[in-house]
């Protein structure tokens, strides 16, 4: 919540004061016979983010990026030539998303631990947001026809059934639902549990 380019710097000051009230307030287990067991996991809202920031970093930043370059890539060989402006920047805005998100995470960890300005981390997540947009608006440009249809470019039809289509959309409802308030989220677990 803390790296979203519409969050205030008030929310974010009280989201990192919880954070801390928690760890001041933390039971003291240390003298529980839990705390001498190996399983026993110590942990505080630091680490966790710790974690997350670097899985996001190392493992989910990169992968996207790479998905939006091969389906860009994909979209270059079919689309039609008018679009074909939009998708040869796809690639340099793909690179900026990385570089952003990169950065928005080494900046929210700043803030975190080390109460940087909560302005860098709006600005660069503001800058990896508006650049996933311009990567995903080009490739949802090239399917659009315009013109007259080159030879061998199938319809839009058959092109959307070839790319999974329904794939595209479970991952544009899943992000729907990631960027639901956190007051929400609670209710999702039972609203998949009636699907099923």
């Amino acid at each position: 919540m803390i790296a979203f380019p519409f969050t205030t710097t008030e929310k974010s000051n009280e989201i990192v004061t919880a954070w801390d009230q928690w760890a001041k307030n933390r039971p003291d287990v240390s003298t529980s016979p839990a705390a001498e067991r190996p399983e026993t996991v110590k942990t505080n809202p630091g680490v966790i983010v710790g974690w997350w920031l670097m899985l996001d970093s190392v493992l989910f930043a990169p992968l996207l990026a790479l998905a939006l370059l091969l389906v860009t890539w994909r979209r270059g060989r079919v689309a039609a030539d008018w679009c074909s402006k939009w998708l040869g920047w796809a690639p340099k805005a793909i690179a900026g998303y990385l570089v952003f998100d990169l950065t928005e995470n080494a900046v929210t960890a700043l803030e975190i631990f080390f109460r940087w300005p909560h302005w860098l981390t709006r600005v660069a997540s503001g800058g990896k947001l508006l650049l996933f947009c311009f990567c995903i608006g080009a490739i949802v440009l090239s399917f659009l026809p315009r013109g007259k249809r080159p030879d061998g470019v199938p319809a839009l039809r058959e092109q959307f059934s070839r790319l999974h289509v329904p794939v595209a959309v479970l991952g544009a409802f899943t992000a729907v639902l990631l960027l639901l308030p956190p007051s929400v989220r609670p209710q999702l677990a039972d609203v998949m549990r009636t699907w099923t």
